[in-house]
């Protein structure tokens, strides 16, 4: 699954950033804590998207810098 994947990921890496999709109605169990973790629900925006990549990448450099 998607989160096992995240999981496999995060363990070798553990900056690197998630975004799940589903079109699922059940939304991912994801934490909502982690500014490095986000979700999109299907059908979703190009707009939507570049949010919310922005949003993980500047989640990053913060992390990075402070």
């Amino acid at each position: 699954s998607g989160v096992e994947l995240a999981t496999w990921v995060r363990a070798r890496c553990p900056d690197v950033c998630i975004l799940f999709m589903s079109g699922y109605a059940r939304q991912v169990s994801i934490s909502h804590d982690n500014p490095t973790v986000a979700f999109l629900q299907k059908p979703f925006t190009r707009h939507t998207l570049l949010s919310q990549v922005r949003r993980l990448l500047d989640a990053v450099a913060v992390g990075a810098s402070g």
